[in-house]
């Protein structure tokens, strides 16, 4: 019997038990639960081992490298309305790497009814290569050119058969896929560039018979001789018949296993109560029917603990956390499922599952949060998965690089860059006294409207938004201030201190950025009306504050203002009646316009009208504010990699990459100096779209001062690398949030050289301004204080890449700058998050100044090169020495002592 199977058929079974369960786990030995605990484990180990020594073998016997036939391609193409006959040979072809074979699942077992077992694992191959050479003779032509493929996607499935002796055999060999093959041929020319896709057609037949060849007539006979030679595990075989086979007619002990299995494999079991879901009947979804009820009741201890594991923060009690990350164990289970679901119930259906799962496993800080969160992502997430996408299965891997294998087809997507990358040269230097454009950044405001000072603070584990009338009045904790507390959202009286501090201390400010995030975060309370209260707010009190003032001020939107968190559907997607207008509710234009209008009343020239179109359609847009500057206010919610949308459009969402590309040449044709904004950084968004980012980014580096971003609360600063370098390109800036999430409110100020002749409008320094919360709630009264200028804490004469990343290396050995560093990534060391670390600390140091060094997710490269260092460096009195350094030192001290022992003893 299939171990799944059987698990679901017990757990089937249970919804058909009224009453209580009796106590699980009774009577079953501690050494059953430890070896059944480690059954699927030992399977994907055996397998693994069985391709580990086929990998050797076709390494040894040579097919690493698998010669290829010449070839000749006879071929006709009209041109000038003659037909003209050639002919290509292809000849020196090989096809590589088919020995990177490798197990692409994990392995699943069954038992036989004669007490066999089969193991079963998917293999394949993803990184193979191709190679030819090729003469073409067509017309006059005959060019020589290089044929290159790429081979992915080769899957096969290997069943191999246990028996009670140990002993192993091929059950079955099955080829799912010989694979994909991607042809790259260059130095045609445009008269012959027809022929790319006629020799991609005819090498994709020849490889997949090459493929099959290899599959069914060697790596199948080289399996055969290597698992004759390798006994399957005996303590895996014993576990399987001894706890499955054996002890199956009685139920209550079964389920014991399935408990303890939810606290050693969590994630198996928890896939097969879902299955068991699928298979019951719908009343069991049906408030206040106790079937349901009953069957997981005396698992809910142990699915909260799992899900516990699958946040970013390994906290289960934050329900921010919930909506705002889908973790690749979750989502493989889940996804799959959700098909099979969508085909048996309706969405009424599976609501009230989810719902009802949610309530009596008590997933959520409260009960009443389960049905609002969950009712409002039913319609697009069950779009998004539905038969209209095609892209739908690949969701995992989209929205986690690490989860699955994604199609070719949507990582291989092209954005048309110039290629004539102007020399890149030294620049000159910034004068120490220099004149300064000053530009304000507010970000992450995270608004609560209804915070009423001297409620609770405390309202429930997790729990975002305390400090309302709703959760009333405690004597016995702490009550919310006047200016807000570390456990709740912004009040509207921290906001407006914080903007009128600005205006005051900043009258002089030439631009402000408000880089989005808006909404408190309590997520089940989202809609389109609740989220306007929150915006309308935030925006037009800035406008209000600065009323008088010639600031201009540029607005963008982040991933919590749209009524379901997160998600940005495609533009496509907004259908529109007869007369034009918007009536769908997939569409953000009601969100964009509410933004963007009080900014557009105060200045009607703040934006084109064509940038304000493609702002209310997009979400980004262009301007120049004054001649020689052009800022670029791009979307990145749409790259996001919780935006679930991606895996409905993943090949550049509303074509913005290309539109960036073609506004950064302009810029560049136009002699103008780019500053970018935006809400997500873009390590934060999908890994195929951040390396396509940064690759434009490094073709523009010659004319992009300065990129801003929040979103992740804490200030900070990212580097970007010219790729495969450790030449700095490009930086971000990060600014702290305005709200209270542990850590005291904020600001950002910044000082650009954008006035003299010969401006070079790079950042020059850099300030962070916080309110200190808790002495501001104590004197009633707001305290506001500049911790942290760039220049004095952080010994930076400019904020170029070169120097954020001289200081970033600094770090490593210079406990001051680390813990001035620390000051600035906490906004104050009286912040609730603020925390010491140690030079001496390598892990704890690497995290912080990784976090410098990594600006794109598809490159850790930066970050691996960071650790090597400061493995290799051994910091003494606050100053760094490598190994040889410190070797050197050592023989230099050994002398010295010597030399002082010799004057003693001559004395």
């Amino acid at each position: 019997m299939n171990f799944a199977v059987y698990a679901v058929s017990a757990l089937v079974l249970a919804f058909a038990q009224p009453g209580e369960l009796t106590p699980l786990g009774e009577n079953l030995k501690p050494t059953e639960f430890e070896t059944l605990a480690h059954v699927m484990a030992d399977a994907s180990n055996y397998m693994d081992q069985v391709l580990a020594n086929l990998r050797d073998q076709l390494h040894i016997n040579g097919f690493n490298s698998v010669a290829l036939p010449d070839q000749e391609v006879g071929f006709k193409q009209t041109i000038g309305g003659v037909e003209w006959h050639g002919e290509a040979k292809l000849y020196n072809g090989s096809l590589k790497n088919m020995d990177t074979i490798h197990r692409t699942g994990a392995a699943d077992i069954t038992i036989l009814p004669d007490g066999d077992i089969v193991i079963a694992a998917d293999a394949g191959v993803n990184y193979g290569e191709l190679d030819y050479d090729m003469s073409v003779e067509f017309m006059d032509l005959g060019p020589h050119v290089a044929v290159k493929g790429k081979l992915s996607k080769v899957r096969v499935l290997i069943q191999l058969r246990v028996t009670s002796s140990l002993n192993v055999t091929m059950e079955k060999f099955d080829i799912k896929d010989t694979g994909l093959l991607t042809v790259d041929i260059k130095g045609l020319g445009a008269i012959l560039n027809f022929l790319v896709e006629i020799i991609a057609v005819f090498l994709g037949n020849l490889i997949k018979g090459i493929v099959a060849w290899l599959l069914e007539g060697v790596i199948k006979d080289l399996i055969n001789d290597i698992i004759s030679g390798i006994l399957f595990p005996p303590s895996a075989f014993a576990a399987i018949t001894s706890v499955l086979l054996e002890k199956n007619a009685d139920f209550q002990k079964f389920l014991g296993v399935v408990r303890l299995q939810f606290q050693t494999r969590p994630t198996v079991m928890f896939k097969l109560i879902l299955f068991a879901l699928l298979l019951a009947p719908p009343v069991v979804f049906t408030e206040p029917h106790n079937l349901f009820i009953d069957a997981l009741r005396p698992f809910s201890d142990d699915i909260r603990s799992w899900i516990s594991t699958i946040g970013r923060d390994g906290s289960v009690d934050n329900v921010e956390i919930q909506a705002d990350y889908f973790g690749c164990d979750l989502c493989s289970i889940l996804i799959p499922l959700v098909d099979l679901a969508l085909q048996r119930y309706s969405t009424g259906q599976i609501q009230q599952m989810v719902i009802t799962a949610c309530k009596i496993l008590d997933l959520a800080p409260q009960p009443e949060v389960c049905e609002p969160i969950i009712k409002s992502y039913t319609d697009q997430f069950l779009y998004i998965l539905g038969p209209t996408n095609p892209h739908a299965k690949y969701i995992c891997g989209i929205i986690n690089s690490n989860c699955g294998d994604v199609d070719a087809d949507l990582e291989d997507w092209r954005i048309i860059v110039d290629k004539n990358k102007p020399q890149v040269l030294s620049k000159p230097r910034i004068p120490d006294e220099v004149d300064t454009v000053k530009i304000l950044q507010f970000t992450d405001i995270h608004l609560d409207p209804d915070y009423k000072e001297g409620t609770t603070t405390e309202c429930g584990s997790g729990m975002p938004i305390c400090c309302r009338e709703e959760y009333g009045y405690n004597d016995t904790v702490r009550a919310a201030g006047k200016y807000g507390d570390f456990n709740c959202a912004l009040p509207n009286t921290a906001l407006d201190a914080m903007y009128n501090h600005s205006k005051t201390v900043h009258a002089d400010a030439k631009y402000i950025f408000l880089t989005g995030d808006y909404v408190h975060s309590g997520v089940w309370l989202y809609s389109k009306v609740e989220n306007s209260r929150a915006i309308k707010y935030a925006t037009e009190k800035l406008v209000a504050e600065f009323a008088d003032s010639d600031a201009k001020i540029y607005p963008l939107t982040g991933n919590h203002e749209p009524h379901v968190i997160n998600l940005y559907p495609p533009n496509d997607l907004w259908s529109r009646n007869e007369s034009g207008v918007i009536n769908d509710d997939f569409s953000l234009e009601w969100l964009y316009k509410l933004v963007l209008d009080p900014f557009i009343k105060r200045d009607s020239n703040l934006l084109p009208k064509e940038e304000q179109e493609n702002f209310l359609s997009f979400g980004y847009y262009s301007v120049s504010p004054e001649p020689g500057l052009r800022l670029l206010a791009i979307n990145t919610n749409l790259c996001y990699d919780q935006n679930f949308w991606l895996a409905f459009y993943p090949q550049d969402p509303n074509g913005q990459l290309q539109w960036l590309a073609d506004e950064l040449l302009k810029a560049e044709t136009n002699e103008e100096s780019v500053i970018i904004i935006g809400h997500v950084q873009p390590e934060g968004c999908w890994p195929v779209w951040s390396d396509k980012f940064h690759a434009i980014i490094n073709r523009f580096e010659g004319i992009i001062r300065a990129q801003f971003y929040g979103h992740s609360h804490r200030p900070q600063h990212r580097v970007t690398f010219e790729k495969g370098t450790t030449r700095g390109s490009s930086v971000s800036f990060i600014a702290g949030s305005a709200l209270t999430d542990g850590m005291n409110p904020g600001y950002a100020v910044y000082y650009f050289d954008g006035v003299r002749d010969g401006r070079t409008w790079d950042p020059v320094r850099q300030e962070l301004v916080i309110l200190k919360l808790d002495e501001s709630n104590e004197k009633e009264q707001a305290v506001f204080e500049t911790i942290t200028d760039t220049k004095e804490h952080f010994g930076l004469k400019d904020l170029r890449p070169e120097s954020v990343y001289d200081m970033a290396k600094r770090m490593i050995c210079d406990q001051q700058l680390l813990d001035n560093y620390l000051e600035f990534y906490s906004k104050g060391e009286d912040s609730r998050s603020h925390y010491g670390c140690s030079i001496q600390n390598n892990t704890c140091k690497a995290s912080i100044i990784c976090n410098i060094v990594s600006s794109d997710s598809s490159d850790p490269a930066p970050c691996t090169e960071i650790k090597r260092t400061i493995e290799a460096t051994q910091c003494r009195n606050g100053r760094g020495q490598s190994s040889s350094d410190h070797i050197i030192s050592n023989i230099s001290l050994l002398a010295m002592s010597f030399l002082f022992f010799c004057l003693v003893f001559k004395h």
